[in-house]
């Protein structure tokens, strides 16, 4: 087996131990994950190892309830190991960096040469308490619920899961979950962390930043949530710019805008059939082939597209399925929003709601009061925040929780011009008071950009050479938005037009 613990970790871990309870000097922290339960990790990394690690659910009242934090390092795969681990925090907020974190990090074979990864699922998401509520309606049969009807549903589904909680929400903040990192790091002997935030993970890397400075040695941000960033209010308007992008990307493409010269247009024109319309329609389940009658709400069209403009490879379909959906042929938009439902391949959630509620109340709804839509855009997930958390417990942050972080810790940060709810102008905020730190924007990045291009060669030199200002970046301005399809074939409409190909 491979040495887990950085070189100076034994005589620390020594001290830790001394200082913890007896039942845990009894056993190793890490062992060999179980293979029962860890299947889809073992299959990626066979060497890696795994713990529960129990804390106190509240530090206030530490003998009231313990929580075990599920905990996985990936070892790294090289003969020289350094003492600072990379730790990837999840998104969402609700997503557990266990369940998508072994796959995300194979995409970056050369991190992991020198430096363990190591994994914790948040408290209250994956196997770490998890708070999420399952809702009892089938994804695709969602499609025709109105934004009112499934708010209704929504909170009945939360008030259902909070009367079965096994936990105190208030107790589920970020804070408080970055503590719980901070103690891990102690418990495990690594010296101090690099940091691979996605999305609300960024945030909680800036918190993290902030409470405990000297346990970090370095931060990476993807799809950037500065602190002064309140999620849930600009939902509709980023939504709004980044649709703009596709109706400008599609009118730089021959094939497309000959094919849709006119995409606003269509769009609002499938919004005003389907409430025309009120009648059931047969919608094709896309890989079970069941049919469904359904009364779609005409909002679904406007909702699939957001959700689909955070993946540059789903964005390749929008101007062809606007067009179908204009014609009343929905399937397309379907079929989107099916590869959308939040689900994982075992059908398990991805994201635990309960969780999300108690970072969002305790947190942004402390401070959003009005609910921003757009042209074509709603803000269901402020209306659906607003009434869940009048009942959903919280405790709200401290008064200077959404303060900018200043710190010059070496830090880069990376956005997608594409990125519908956090473009480039919130990376560009939070390098204002990060004075060590460079903001790479790629051009045809959505929600995400570290993996496209050259970004993985990027993030190797910066871990390793700690020079932001140094980094020459400019490969990724060769990483361009994808061509949209402009028929179920793809997207070239004859061979001639196959050099319009872009840069992954």
């Amino acid at each position: 087996m491979k040495n887990y613990l950085p070189l100076n970790a034994p005589f620390t871990l020594l001290l830790l131990l001394l200082a913890l309870p007896i039942s845990l000097k009894a056993e190793p922290i890490l062992s060999p994950c179980n293979p029962d339960e860890n299947t889809r990790l073992l299959r990626i990394e066979p060497d890696s190892l795994c713990a529960r690690v129990p804390v106190p659910e509240s530090r206030a009242n530490p003998e009231h309830r313990s929580i075990d934090l599920r905990v996985i390092v990936m070892p790294a795969t090289g003969k020289t190991i350094e003492p600072d681990p990379i730790v990837l925090l999840a998104g969402g907020p609700g997503q557990a960096a266990a369940e998508f974190g072994p796959a995300f990090i194979s995409r970056y074979p050369e991190l992991r040469k020198n430096r363990d990864i190591l994994l914790i699922d948040q408290r209250g998401t994956g196997e770490s308490n998890s708070l999420a509520c399952q809702q009892e309606f089938e994804p695709l049969q969602n499609f025709e619920l109105s934004g009112q009807t499934a708010t209704e549903h929504y909170i009945n589904a939360l008030k259902q899961c909070l009367a079965t909680l096994d936990a105190d929400p208030t107790q589920y903040t970020t804070p408080i979950a970055m503590d719980d990192l901070e103690y891990t790091r102690q418990l495990l002997g690594y010296g101090p962390l690099n940091l691979f935030g996605i999305s609300y993970g960024t945030r909680a890397a800036l918190v993290y930043l902030r409470r405990h400075p000297s346990s970090v040695r370095s931060l990476i941000l993807d799809a950037v949530v500065p602190m002064d960033m309140l999620i849930p209010e600009h939902i509709a308007t980023d939504a709004e710019s980044a649709f703009a992008t596709v109706i400008a990307d599609c009118r730089a493409q021959p094939a497309c805008d000959q094919a849709f010269p006119d995409l606003t247009s269509k769009l609002e024109a499938a919004v005003d059939l389907l409430s025309a319309k009120k009648q059931k329609i047969s919608l094709v389940h896309p890989t079970s082939g069941k049919t469904y009658q359904i009364e779609v709400d005409p909002l679904l069209i406007n909702r699939v597209i957001r959700g689909a403009m955070y993946d540059r490879n789903l964005r390749q379909l929008l101007p062809l399925a606007i067009d179908e959906a204009s014609k009343g042929r929905l399937q397309a938009i379907v079929t989107i929003g099916f590869l959308l439902n939040g689900a994982n391949e075992d059908g398990k959630p991805v994201l635990s709601i309960g969780m999300q509620n108690s970072v969002l109340c305790s947190e942004d709804m402390q401070q959003v009061s009005t609910q921003l839509d757009s042209l074509h855009f709603d803000n269901i997930l402020f209306s659906m925040l607003k009434a869940a958390c009048q009942f959903w417990p919280s405790n709200p942050v401290a008064e200077g929780f959404f303060k900018p972080i200043v710190s010059d810790t070496p830090v880069l940060l990376a956005s997608g011009v594409l990125d519908p709810v956090t473009p480039p102008k919130y990376g560009e905020k939070a390098k204002q008071t990060l004075t060590n730190a460079i903001h790479i924007v790629v051009p045809g990045g959505a929600h995400g950009t570290t993996m496209l291009g050259c970004m993985p060669d990027l993030l190797v030199e910066f871990l390793n050479e700690l020079n932001p200002q140094g980094l020459d970046a400019d490969c990724a301005a060769e990483i361009r938005s994808l061509p949209f399809f402009t028929s179920n074939a793809g997207p070239f409409q004859n061979p001639a037009m196959s050099d319009e190909t872009s840069s992954d």
